[in-house]
Parts: structure tokens; C-alpha cells; sequence
């Protein structure tokens, strides 16, 4: 295996069709199927199985794709550690983060970091919390900012709150909630299990949900339509002013928090971009 290999089976893993991956390597077709035969004969077993729509890869395949994200992965930070120039800015950096904090949180705080250190290339990904945090597990990313509160054994931080609230058309009693249709958003976990959770301790029993949607934009809509009520947390407000926000408490009369947190490794000051954003976020949140 060589460079050329890897690019060849990152690209047909993102395609799983060998005609999308000759067209996006400007490679023909017959020398990509070859290609393929003779890994599978370098390694001795199959690695794809070839069907009418496309290219799927065998469980020794998969672990063949692990290796490789490993060794560009390790690569890349390899090359982080040692190609700067002296007394320049340098490095790269990626993140994984929640739709939430994609959407509300980190725009600010990534556009003072990038003004800041222009020279730091900066690289987001957003998506499900714990997908993203599953990543991160496996070195895909080297800072990872969701709401879902794990045990990590390394470096992490709290650096945001926001306090949930019902959000509704019109005023509400929270006596009647357990009879009001709610709204939840489903894909986010994090929320979800705080929601119930509060449910749960203050009616003993969960909302009555009449729909599940897949983002808290949808969320929100449908709240503005009359369709029930919706707990989220308070920074959405910002753009919807036309709703009724009103904070909720625990049944010891406190604030309900929607936490963010960053995890990171311990040695994060071996890539430099990596240290100068912790350093970056560290004076942020003194601000």
C-alpha cells in the first residue's frame, strides 16, 4: 500500500460506488477495480464485495479503514508538531460540537479565536452529541464541545450554561403541563434526558408528547403554530420573541442548567493549534 492507496479506499468508503470514485480521482474505472484486486491479494482475503449499485466493504475491509484514519490521524499531528516555522503561528485544528453549539455558542468565540490566530487552520464538524463525541474517542477530532456530561478521564471543562425554559404560545400554568401536548426534539439526547429528568421529579410522570421532531428550529415552529409547549433552553429566545419564555426550577426551586463542555486531551500542548485555542478559550470565558 502506498499514498495513492489510501486516497483510493478513503474516497470509495465515502462513495461506496467505484464510477463516483473514478470521476472524483479523475481515475478510469478499469484501474480502479484492478487496484482493488491486487490489495486484496497484498492482504490476502476480501476486503470488498461488489454489488449491482455499489461497492460494500467486508468486516476485514472496516478494519483496514480504521488503520488508515489512525495513520492520518497520527500523520497529521506528527506534522503539527514539527513542521512550524519558527516564531509563526501555526497548526491545524478540529472540532466536533452539537448542532446547538453550532448553531448558538461557538460562531462567536470561533471568530475571535480565527481574527486572533489567522494562521491556525480551523476545521468544524457539527452533528449528534454523542456521535460526535464517539469521534472524538476514536481521535477524529482534537476537541470536542457537546451538552452530555461523560466520565472522561482527561482534560474538560465546563464553558457554557443556559437555564432551561418552557417555551409556548401563550401563558401556561406548570400545574397543567402533564396535560399539555409537548414538543420534544429527539435527536438531541443531552436535552431530552434533562427534560424527562425534570419531568419526572416534578409531576412524577413525563410530559404528554404529541410531537417528536428532529431539531429545535422545527421545535420552536411548531410551538409559534399552538401545537403544545417546548422545553429548551433559554439562549433560543434570542430569536423568538413572539413566544412565551418562562424559566423553570427543580423541586428544590433552583435553576434547571443546560451545560456545555469541551473535552481535550492532557498533552494538547503538542499541537500547537490545539494550545493556542484551550489558551484562546481560557481568556474567553473571563470576559
Amino acid at each position: 500500500m502506498d499514498d495513492k492507496d489510501f486516497v483510493l479506499l478513503k474516497t470509495l468508503y465515502k462513495e461506496k460506488n467505484i464510477t463516483h470514485t473514478a470521476k472524483r480521482l479523475f481515475i478510469s474505472q478499469p484501474a480502479i477495480s484492478d487496484r482493488l484486486k491486487r490489495l486484496e491479494a497484498e492482504f490476502g482475503c476480501q476486503l470488498f464485495i461488489r454489488q449491482p449499485r455499489g461497492i460494500v466493504f467486508t468486516p476485514q475491509g472496516e478494519v483496514l479503514m480504521r488503520f488508515i484514519d489512525q495513520t492520518n490521524d497520527g500523520y497529521r499531528r506528527v506534522k503539527n508538531m514539527i513542521s512550524s516555522p519558527v516564531g509563526e503561528t501555526f497548526g491545524s485544528l478540529t472540532i466536533a460540537c452539537s448542532e446547538f453549539v453550532t448553531r448558538y455558542e461557538l460562531p462567536q468565540l470561533l471568530s475571535g479565536f480565527t481574527k486572533e490566530n489567522p494562521g491556525v487552520e480551523v476545521s468544524v464538524r457539527s452533528g449528534i452529541g454523542s456521535t460526535c463525541y464517539g469521534d472524538f474517542l476514536k481521535g477524529k477530532f482534537d476537541v470536542c464541545i457537546i451538552h452530555s456530561d461523560f466520565n472522561w478521564a482527561e482534560e474538560k471543562r465546563k464553558i457554557w450554561s443556559s437555564n432551561l425554559c418552557l417555551f409556548s404560545k401563550d401563558p401556561i400554568s406548570l400545574d397543567k403541563l402533564p396535560q399539555t401536548p409537548c414538543i420534544h426534539c429527539i435527536s438531541n439526547t443531552a436535552l431530552r434526558s434533562l427534560t424527562d429528568n425534570w419531568g419526572y421529579s416534578k409531576f412524577r410522570e413525563k410530559p404528554r408528547t404529541r410531537i417528536e421532531t428532529a431539531s429545535m428550529d422545527s421545535a420552536i415552529k411548531m410551538v409559534q403554530q399552538g401545537l403544545g409547549f417546548s422545553l429548551l433552553p433559554e439562549i433560543c429566545a434570542r430569536e423568538v420573541p413572539d413566544l412565551c419564555v418562562t424559566p423553570i426550577q427543580s423541586v428544590k426551586g433552583e435553576p434547571v442548567p443546560y451545560d456545555a463542555w469541551m473535552y481535550y486531551r492532557s498533552q494538547y500542548q503538542l499541537n500547537k493549534g490545539m494550545q493556542l485555542f484551550i489558551e484562546y478559550v481560557d481568556e474567553y470565558l473571563k470576559k
